[in-house]
């Protein structure tokens, strides 16, 4: 039987189970979306919402906020598996967004975060397309 979860919940989810553990519950937005630019850029923003929790969850303090200039080196890496298990491929380049050879219409969104002393550049492409490079 299926069920829908709301954004919140299933990133709640998604980082509550170890990054190594296959996930338990199909995750078929990307089979539930077209290709023009509005259903990428919902698609995109709803990545973004997931990738926020995540922080929160796995880096976040009490109030659930996140230095992220601060935070131990690899810490960035430890998210990209739980993506890869949805299907998704997490770029976060650093001070200069790096050019991606192939990629998909999803991949152009970029969300950029600037904090006092660096710049981050966020992606996502689906693992097939990334995996291309």
């Amino acid at each position: 039987m299926a069920q829908e979860l709301d954004i919140e919940t299933f990133s709640d989810y998604l980082f509550y189970i170890p990054k190594e553990q296959p996930l338990e519950i199909s995750f078929d937005l990307k089979d539930s979306i077209g290709d023009g630019d509005d259903d990428q850029k919902q698609l995109f923003e709803a990545l973004i919402l997931v990738l926020t929790r995540g922080f929160q969850k796995l880096f976040g303090n009490s109030e659930g906020k996140v230095d992220i200039d601060n935070l131990p080196p690899g810490s960035i890496e430890t998210l990209k598996p739980y993506f890869n298990k949805i299907g998704f491929e997490l770029f976060i380049d650093i001070d200069t967004p790096k050019a991606r050879r192939e990629h998909s219409e999803l991949a152009n969104n970029v969300f950029t975060l600037q904090t006092s002393t660096r710049k981050y550049f966020v992606s996502f492409d689906f693992i097939s397309n990334s995996q291309c490079q």
